[in-house]
């Protein structure tokens, strides 16, 4: 069970690594363990790490130095003269773990000589201690002093929460001055919330009484029972150094703090607390981490929307200026084919087989690249045309919700790297111009697509409408012409629906085209041509969209999908990751 706890551990260790920069609760649950469970989980763990912590000026030097039998910690009657982690340990203790690197939970640096220390430099490394050894101390115990947990030194608060992270044992020190502090009582609340073992030391007391009610109050507040109740009263001698700090049970005075650290007979069952502790604050951590990453992943993906929902309406708008003609006369066509007799679809394909002849010959006089002709143009030219229109009021909208005014909430909750590639995109001098022309080379150089299922529809508009209007020679007579001229996939029907003059025109297709179109729209009805625009207008709608969203955001598109792909794929993986935990 420790082997498979164990590979569970790297396992989301692995898989947090990435996120240690971007991700708090991944850094917190990376140094929980790589400083607490996999050390614990190493095996020959059986040390107890004894912690001190409480706010500025509550006595935790002088109870330290009391603990350790001499000064070692350096002890103002003002405050704040520890400034980073002391410790103390039996010779031993520390030969053990500078030979066995994977239990140690700190990186330790001996004092020369075990000397007191007098003034306390600020590490690079927070949870760096320093550390004496004394033969006198138990061979079970390291004791660590830290700076007060409220400074305003973020080095002090630090140094504090390092130690609170590993800690087997931590014993809060406060005052009549501090038991109440709200802030006191929130950060012992959210290190102690998992459980981890702590005692509760109530120093500076008028007497035993008012110690007793103090002490009850702060643990309730807290949330958490401590392991003991400790108190000693306020004494000038101990803060001038004259005398040590040795707190006395509140359940039975007999019995001292150091009486309880140095002979414990329950170690096993502390440390199975502390162990049990740091894995449920683990779990807490790695749900965190995976929240994050969900909401980032669905931030991400809202901005995308928001610029594909944007783009959308300005692609229909593009799209309704025009349609294709040929996948309206092929489906006319293909749907003449399967109503008429075997002659009439006989004599069609011997029209067919003479129109490629026809389409051939370019190809064969001037090799196999085949250039745009000017019927293939024309529905680029009016595509570019209605986006030179439809681009200022959609990119006025795009800005105004996802650039630096961040309208949109979850462009206003962006990540740092997000944020960046959208100003770039988006606020860059002469970024719309540059979109635009990105878009309106795309859309003469990108072929269309999805021409087949425009087709289909198409067939469905014709069959509706040839079934309304019965068959005929004048559509049979249609029908033939399709078949033998070439229509050019881009010449445009454009569908007018208001106006006066002809509803229909067909624009680039030459005059067999102009024909063919006005033909139809004549012998179907102008609701059948309306419609197929509709249709038409939909599809391409959805294209140019892409084309739109691609254009304006080169930079931050591509940051945003892999954003969402990756964040929910580390999401899931976390998830499924605390759920083994749990069942370790």
């Amino acid at each position: 069970m420790a082997t498979d706890l164990s590979s569970t551990f790297r396992e989301v260790r692995a898989a947090l690594e990435p996120l240690r920069g971007r991700s708090e609760p991944a850094r917190a649950a990376l140094d929980l363990l790589e400083r607490d469970l996999l050390p614990r989980s190493a095996g020959g763990d059986t040390y107890l790490v004894v912690g001190i912590v409480g706010p500025n000026n509550a006595g935790k030097s002088a109870l330290f130095n009391a603990l350790v039998g001499r000064d070692l910690s350096p002890s103002l009657p003002t405050g704040g003269a520890t400034r980073r982690l002391v410790g103390a340990l039996h010779p031993e203790l520390l030969r053990k773990l500078q030979a066995e690197p994977t239990l140690g939970r700190f990186r330790l640096r001996e004092i020369e000589g075990g000397r007191a220390l007098q003034a306390i430099e600020r590490a690079d490394d927070p949870a760096e201690v320093l550390v004496a050894t004394d033969a006198a101390l138990p061979a079970h115990v390291m004791l660590i002093d830290t700076p007060d947990f409220d400074s305003i030194l973020d080095d002090n608060r630090m140094a504090s929460e390092s130690l609170l992270a590993v800690a087997d044992l931590v014993i809060a020190v406060v005052t009549r001055h501090s038991y109440q502090n709200r802030a006191v009582v929130e950060f012992l609340e959210s290190w102690f919330a998992h459980g981890r073992p702590w005692v509760l030391v109530y120093n500076e007391a008028v007497d035993r009484e008012t110690a007793a009610g103090h002490a009850a109050k702060l643990a309730t507040d807290v949330g958490t029972a401590p392991l003991g109740h400790f108190w000693a009263p306020h004494d000038l001698r101990v803060q001038t150094g004259e005398q040590a700090l040795e707190p006395r049970d509140l359940g039975n005075d007999a019995r001292s703090l150091r009486d309880l650290l140095f002979d414990l007979d329950e170690i096993t069952e502390v440390k199975a607390r502390a162990f049990a502790a740091a894995q449920a604050r683990l779990r807490g951590l790695v749900d965190a981490t995976a929240a994050a990453l969900r909401a980032e992943a669905s931030d991400a993906a809202a901005i995308l929307q928001a610029a594909s929902d944007t783009a959308l309406q300005a692609g229909l708008r593009i799209a309704s200026a025009a349609m294709p003609s040929r996948p309206f006369v092929e489906a006319f066509r293909n749907v003449l084919d399967r109503r008429t007799n075997f002659l009439s679809r006989g004599w069609r394909q011997m029209l067919r087989q003479v129109r490629l002849g026809i389409e051939s010959v370019p190809a064969a006089l001037f090799g196999s690249g085949k250039a745009q002709s000017e019927e293939e143009v024309r529905l680029d030219t009016i595509e570019c045309a209605a986006l030179r229109s439809a681009w200022p009021p959609y990119w006025e909208e795009l800005v105004r919700d996802l650039g630096a005014e961040a309208r949109h909430a979850a462009r206003a909750r962006a990540a740092a790297p997000i944020a960046a590639a959208l100003d770039r995109d988006l606020a860059a001098e002469g970024a719309g111009r540059a979109a635009r022309e990105r878009a309106a080379h795309t859309i003469q150089s990108q072929p269309l697509e999805d021409i087949g299922v425009f087709r289909q529809e198409c067939e469905k508009l014709v069959e509706s409408a040839l079934d309304e209007r019965g068959f005929d020679l004048d559509i049979q007579a249609a029908a033939d012409v399709a078949t033998l001229v070439p229509i050019a996939l881009a010449a445009a029907v454009i569908v007018h629906t208001a106006g006066l003059g002809s509803d229909v025109a067909a624009a680039g297709g030459g005059a067999v085209s102009s024909f063919l179109v006005e033909k139809y729209y004549h012998l179907l009805g102008r609701d059948v041509m309306v419609e197929a625009q509709r249709r038409w207008t939909r599809v391409r709608g959805e294209q140019l969209r892409d084309i739109l969203a691609g254009a304006s955001l080169p930079t931050a598109a591509p940051i945003l999908t892999n954003t969402v792909e990756d964040s929910a794929r580390l999401a899931g993986e976390l998830e499924q990751l605390r759920g083994r935990l749990a069942a370790t």
